[in-house]
């Protein structure tokens, strides 16, 4: 069963749903989007379904709200969820596996009170329970606390607009190490049988240490070759004492200059925010819907014989510059951005004036070509703000 909710609904996930009656979640939003397929189901049926065991897949954090309403606290799911979604106590669990890596827990009240030298140490200030980037920062001194002491309550405020609670929690801060190394992203699924199927890898670019921007990740068959085994023992090593079954997630870690894979986040019941899971389709022809829907296994034997070496990324649309535009005198091309990117598969519009980013853009390129990966970490998006005239746009 699946679950398809605001703020944004993949058109890969529409057409997956609407071609193959897939039974989804009955909810205001997708009814409004689709109203004429004929396999919602509602919330008892559906409450019942999870209290059964089915595979439960939503493509947006926000149904993690109707989750909790409908399984009682003590549910092997419920449990999961609030080990993977709360960060603070995702660490507290896996602590005694990964003891290297520092945390604290911070109200919101504390944290004008917070020193640098309370920490001890560079760390990375995130909300306890977030999403994508928002409210994340680096600090590596005291007057970069000082700077994100002045504009975290305007972030939360606006990341708070945009998603429930349940996504989004303002009010708990963790303060943690930073983790060294090459950041990676893990779509995958536990199917009925307990067993672990890998649906993406891709890894996240930064413009340097400090960046902390959602703005481009990449996938190549080589990559996926290259860290299939070992994603797949930390997933297994995550799993041990939950034994989990018909469970998806995603997975953010860093991989060391040793070669260990260090947690991050485990983001439960879904995989990539957004559509950006849809890389698969335009990498490899994966439709990470139906894979997790239909428990299929990517052939990934295959896809790797076929490889013509080119790397696949995903671009998240999204700078100060797109978010202070004036919606009454100016608009953001997305003509003139599809004409600077060679390579492109598409680009997805998402109104930027009730959303925090606008828009992805997803592009194939030999590896060797670098050019507008270090254009992507390093614009703005100023040059596409146009002012508003007459004519059609």
């Amino acid at each position: 069963m699946l679950s398809l909710d605001r703020p944004y609904i993949s058109s890969i996930a529409k057409q997956y749903v609407e071609k193959h009656h897939v039974r989804v979640l009955e909810n205001d939003y997708i009814c409004g989007l689709l109203p004429e397929m004929a396999t919602y189901v509602d919330d008892n049926a559906a409450c019942q379904l999870l209290l059964d065991g089915e595979l439960f897949y939503c493509n947006s954090e926000n149904s993690l709200e109707w989750v909790y309403k409908c399984l009682p606290a003590g549910h092997w799911l419920r449990r999961a969820v609030d080990i993977f979604k709360n960060k603070l106590v995702f660490r507290e669990t896996y602590a005694d596996i990964f003891p290297a890596v520092k945390f604290k827990k911070m109200n919101l009240h504390e944290l004008d009170e917070l020193a640098f030298e309370d920490f001890g140490e560079a760390f990375i200030i995130k909300p306890a329970v977030g999403f994508l980037s928002a409210g994340v920062y680096r600090v590596d001194d005291g007057q970069d606390l000082a700077d994100v002491k002045k504009i975290i309550h305007t972030v939360n405020a606006r990341a708070g607009n945009s998603f429930s609670k349940a996504v989004y929690d303002s009010s708990v801060f963790m303060l943690e190490s930073i983790l060294h190394g090459r950041e990676f992203a893990i779509d995958a699924y536990f199917n009925s049988g307990g067993e672990l199927v890998i649906i993406n890898i891709f890894e996240h670019l930064f413009r340097d240490e400090k960046d902390m921007s959602d703005r481009v990740y990449y996938t190549s068959a080589k990559m996926v070759h290259e860290y299939m085994a070992k994603f797949s023992e930390f997933l297994h090593m995550i799993n041990k004492n939950l034994g989990l079954k018909n469970f998806p997630l995603h997975a953010e870690v860093r991989v060391n200059d040793r070669g260990d894979v260090l947690p991050i986040e485990i983001n439960p019941l879904r995989f990539a925010g957004w559509c950006m899971t849809d890389v698969a389709w335009h990498a490899y022809r994966i439709n990470p819907y139906a894979c997790v829907n239909e428990q299929l296994k990517p052939d990934w034997d295959k896809i790797l014989e076929e490889d013509d070496g080119r790397n696949h990324y995903m671009s998240v649309i999204a700078s100060d510059k797109i978010d202070l535009i004036n919606h009454e005198s100016e608009y953001f091309s997305y003509v003139d951005l599809r004409k600077r990117i060679e390579g492109l598969h598409e680009i997805r519009d998402i109104d930027a004036s009730t959303n925090p980013v606008a828009g992805f853009m997803f592009f194939s390129q030999m590896p060797e070509k670098r050019d507008t990966v270090e254009w992507l970490l390093n614009t703005d998006f100023s040059e596409f703000i146009k002012e508003k005239s007459a004519e059609i746009y």
